[in-house]
Order: structure tokens, then C-alpha cells, then sequence
């Protein structure tokens, strides 16, 4: 019920509504791709949400009970570890999701393991302009990609950041890894003054080396 509350009081529609905190499928758990931005904007209010969403990896130290982990952050926007070539140093966010359809059966009467992922993404964090959510209904298995918000979801509104991100000003980034690998279609110079040819390169994020 305080979900409920909550999200009336970030002023939802009556198109959402909550049964369970951990997102498990109901046909009366639901809500909208709009009310979900509403969430993410008021969570982006507190600092503490802005930092984990902004941290591209984090180690925990091991312990007498674990080895050291490792985290990685699966929004393309923050880390190359799915999507490479949009990182920047502007604050970006995102949150993933997966759903179990708990309520589904096969023709024998056995659940089935159809899932719901989704990614929903905000640019620039810092003062939020685009907010872009993609939600995928039973994605394959037999394209051999392990199911998750993160792996499916998140290259695809990726994707479409990447198209919005330059109307922003904001220019693609590479790692020393990611640029080494990157394969690059020179354009024509010929016939172009060194000042001209410079910016031509200079558009294309090449240097014109003397």
C-alpha cells in the first residue's frame, strides 16, 4: 500500500498499481512507460541513487567470508562493458529490470520461463531532458544472449541515446581499448587545402598528423 501511496503522490495515473516490491508478474501489478519516468525523477532527487547509477564499476574488497567481486554498471552510457563509444563525463542513468511471468503454463501445465526486460535511461542526469524506457516481452532464448534487462534492454535504449545524444552537443568518447579497435572509413581529401582537409578530419574526430 505505501507503493501505492507513493506513486499517487508523485501524481501517477490509475494505470499504475502495485501488488509486490520485487516486481514479480500479477495481472494487477502494472503501471505505464510515463509513471516510470515519474519514479526515475524522483529518485534522481537523491544524491546517493545519482552516485550508484553514475558509477560504471565498483569492487568489494574481499573479506574472511569472500573473495574480492566486482560490479559493473550494464547501461552503455556509463560503461563499454556492452555498448562501447558513448561514454562521456556528463552524469547519465539508468535502471534495468526483469520480470518473471509467474502465471503462464505450458500446454502441459508446466511454467514456462518467459520473461519481461526492460531498461529505462535519463539524459543528462545532471538536469534530465530525455527520458527513454524499452521493455521487452518474451525475447528469445534461442538467440543464445542471457535474458536481462541489462544485456537486452539497455544496448537498445543505448542505441537510441546515441541518435538523441548529438542534438545534446554531446560527441562519442573511446577508451584507448575501444579506439585501437575501431574501424574508421577515411574520407576524401584530395584536392583539399591542409586548412580545409583539417577540419574535414577534424569533424570526424581525426587528427591531421604533419
Amino acid at each position: 500500500s505505501l507503493m501505492n501511496q507513493t506513486a499517487a503522490m508523485l501524481g501517477c495515473s490509475q494505470d499504475t498499481h502495485f501488488t509486490n516490491p520485487s516486481g514479480a508478474h500479477d495481472e494487477n501489478h502494472y503501471t505505464t512507460a510515463y509513471d516510470i519516468s515519474r519514479f526515475m525523477l524522483a529518485a534522481l532527487e537523491h544524491d546517493l541513487f545519482r552516485k550508484i547509477i553514475a558509477t560504471p564499476s565498483y569492487t568489494i574488497p574481499a573479506t574472511n567470508l569472500s573473495a574480492e567481486r566486482f560490479f559493473y554498471n550494464t547501461n552503455g552510457l556509463i560503461s563499454n562493458l556492452y555498448y562501447a563509444g558513448y561514454v562521456y563525463d556528463k552524469c547519465i542513468g539508468g535502471k534495468t529490470g526483469t520480470s518473471e511471468k509467474i502465471d503462464v503454463f505450458d500446454e502441459n501445465g508446466q511454467r514456462v520461463l518467459d520473461k519481461i526486460v526492460s531498461f529505462v535511461g535519463v539524459a543528462p542526469m545532471d538536469d534530465p531532458e530525455y527520458i527513454v524506457l524499452v521493455a521487452l516481452d518474451t525475447p528469445s532464448r534461442a538467440t543464445g544472449i542471457y535474458i536481462s534487462g541489462g544485456v537486452m534492454a539497455a544496448p537498445t535504449v543505448g542505441a537510441v541515446m546515441a541518435d538523441i545524444l548529438p542534438y545534446l552537443g554531446v560527441e562519442q568518447t573511446f577508451s584507448e581499448e575501444d579506439a585501437a579497435s575501431r574501424r574508421i572509413v577515411m574520407p576524401d581529401l584530395t584536392g583539399l587545402t591542409v586548412k580545409e582537409a583539417e577540419k574535414l578530419l577534424k569533424d570526424q574526430s581525426l587528427t591531421l598528423l604533419a
